[in-house]
């Protein structure tokens, strides 16, 4: 009886929306189901096809990219949905600037302004700097930008 209703309520959740393995037994816990029979019901979620931690990591690495979220932003959001480094920090080479580029020229744009004062740049920097954003990347993100401004 429980095995039916845990796979139930497994295949509810998964219908919702597409889940980590570690979110499915989260969930399944917090509904007072058994350790063994959440092994149980994961594993076949995952040969069924249901569950694809790989595919979810890579879709949720790319949504937080589009957002504008530098590499230790998502790194602390996986680790909180219980995701292990592991899993994710070879995913995140490299993606650091598109980030970044996003939320200078949405957020951020007033860095680019010639006319913006010192202070104001500072702050903004500031602000990068405390997103989880390196110096170093936040200064070529900005020769680029300009650059690609110049050009057009």
């Amino acid at each position: 009886m429980e095995e039916k209703r845990a796979r139930a309520l497994a295949i509810k959740q998964l219908s919702l929306r597409t889940l980590h393995s570690k979110e499915l037994e989260r969930y399944l816990k917090k509904k007072e189901i058994s350790a063994p029979l959440i092994e149980k019901i994961v594993n076949e979620s995952k040969q069924h096809g249901w569950i694809d931690d790989a595919r979810w990591v890579e879709q949720f690495i790319e949504k937080l990219r589009r957002q504008g979220k530098s590499s230790l932003e998502i790194l602390a959001k996986c680790q909180a949905r219980g995701v292990g480094q592991q899993e994710v920090r070879p995913r995140l080479e490299g993606g650091n600037r598109d980030s970044l580029k996003i939320v200078i020229s949405k957020k951020y744009s007033a860095l680019l302004d010639r006319e913006t004062s010192f202070a104001k740049k500072q702050k903004i920097l500031g602000a990068l700097y405390r997103k989880g954003f390196s110096i170093s990347d936040i200064q070529s993100s900005i020769k680029e930008i300009e650059q690609d401004n110049s050009v057009l």
